[in-house]
C-alpha cells in the first residue's frame, strides 16, 4: 500500500423521529417532576401538574406539526382582526372593564365587544373568511369563534343596537356562520350577504339576505330565506314577518373609475342608475370612503336621474 493513500471516511447516522425527540422530552420533565417530589415535597402537587402540562403541551405541538393525532379538546380558540378603520371605534375585552381604542393590532376574541361612533366603522375579519362590517352608532359582541379539528369553523356575533353588514367565505362543510339579533339567530350559507338592524329604543329588528342562501330561527319558528328576503319583528311579536325587498338599481353614470375633469369653477355632475318596477323612490348617497361611514349627500329622489352640485376636487363613492 502506497504511503501517500489517504485513509477512508467512514460517515454513520441514525434517524431521529420527531415522536422520539418528544417522547426523549416529557421523560426528562418526567424525571425533573419525581425529583421536585423527594426534594420539595410541599410543593411537589402543582409542580407534577405544571410539568404535566407542559409535557403534554409538547407533545400537541409535535402532534399538530407532523400529523400525528392530537388528543386536545375538539374546539380551538380563535382571533378576528380589524383590517379597516374609520371615525370613532372602541373595544371591550372579555371580562374587562376598560374601553379600549380599537386599533389593527388588538386580536379580537370569544367575549370582546365593539362600539362604533356616529361616524364610526369597523370591518372585522374572521380565519374562515367571514367578515362584518359594523356601522355607525352600533354595538356588538363576539359570541363564538373556534374551529374544530377538522378545520370547521364557528363564528356568532349578536347585535345589541345598530346595523352590521357581514359576508361569508367558502369554510369547510359543516362551518357554521351565525348573527344574533333581539332573540333571533340567522345562519347563513357559504358565500352569503346579509344586512343586520337593531333598534332597541324603536323596537324594530330586520334580517335582510342580500345575497345566497340563510334561515332564521325565533321563539321555534324557522323561516328560510332566499336572495332579498327580509324578516322583520318586534320583542313582543309571536311570529317574523317576511317580505320580498326590491334589490338596489344598477349604476350607469359615473361609471366605475371614471374621472371627471373641471375647471376651477365645479360643475354639476349627473348620477343616474337603472329603473326598478314598482320601486316608490331612490336614495342616492354620496361619500369620500367606501363604507359609506359619513357621506356628502344623502338625498331621496323620485326619479332615477339626479343632478348633483358643490362636489369638490377628490375621489367619490356613490349608490
Amino acid at each position: 500500500m502506497s504511503s501517500d493513500s489517504k485513509p477512508e471516511i467512514y460517515v454513520a447516522w441514525k434517524t431521529v423521529t420527531y415522536r422520539s425527540v418528544a417522547m426523549v422530552a416529557f421523560a426528562i420533565l418526567l424525571l425533573m417532576g419525581i425529583g421536585l417530589h423527594f426534594a420539595f415535597p410541599q410543593f411537589s402537587h402543582k409542580s407534577v401538574e405544571a410539568v404535566g402540562g407542559l409535557g403534554k403541551r409538547l407533545l400537541d405541538i409535535f402532534a399538530s406539526s407532523h400529523g400525528m393525532p392530537s388528543k386536545g379538546g375538539a374546539q380551538s380558540a380563535q382571533q378576528a382582526h380589524i383590517t379597516a378603520l374609520d371615525g370613532t371605534v372602541r373595544v371591550k375585552k372579555a371580562g374587562g372593564n376598560t374601553w379600549l381604542t380599537a386599533d389593527y393590532n388588538i386580536p379580537l376574541e370569544k367575549g370582546d365587544i365593539v362600539q362604533t361612533g356616529s361616524e364610526g366603522m369597523a370591518k372585522i375579519v374572521f380565519t374562515d373568511g367571514t367578515n362584518y362590517t359594523v356601522k355607525q352608532d352600533s354595538l356588538i359582541a363576539i359570541e363564538e369563534n373556534s374551529a374544530n379539528e377538522q378545520q370547521q369553523t364557528n363564528v356568532a356575533v349578536a347585535v345589541s343596537t345598530g346595523t352590521v353588514d357581514l359576508h361569508t367565505g367558502g369554510p369547510p362543510p359543516g362551518s357554521k356562520s351565525q348573527v344574533m339579533v333581539a332573540g333571533a339567530t340567522a345562519s347563513l350559507g357559504p358565500d352569503s350577504a346579509a344586512r343586520v338592524h337593531s333598534d332597541p329604543k324603536g323596537d324594530q329588528h330586520e334580517i335582510l339576505l342580500e345575497k345566497g342562501t340563510g334561515q332564521v330561527v325565533r321563539n321555534g319558528e324557522t323561516v328560510q330565506l332566499a336572495t332579498w328576503d327580509k324578516v322583520a319583528f318586534q320583542s313582543a311579536s309571536p311570529r317574523m314577518a317576511k317580505l320580498k325587498e326590491i334589490g338596489p338599481p344598477t349604476p350607469i353614470a359615473p361609471a366605475n373609475m371614471m374621472p371627471i375633469f373641471m375647471s376651477k369653477d365645479s360643475r354639476p355632475v349627473e348620477f343616474s342608475w337603472t329603473t326598478m318596477a314598482n320601486a316608490a323612490g331612490y336614495r342616492l348617497r354620496i361619500s369620500r370612503n367606501p363604507f359609506f361611514s359619513s357621506t356628502v349627500v344623502d338625498r331621496k329622489v323620485n326619479t332615477a336621474d339626479v343632478v348633483v352640485s358643490g362636489l369638490g376636487e377628490g375621489a367619490y363613492y356613490w349608490l
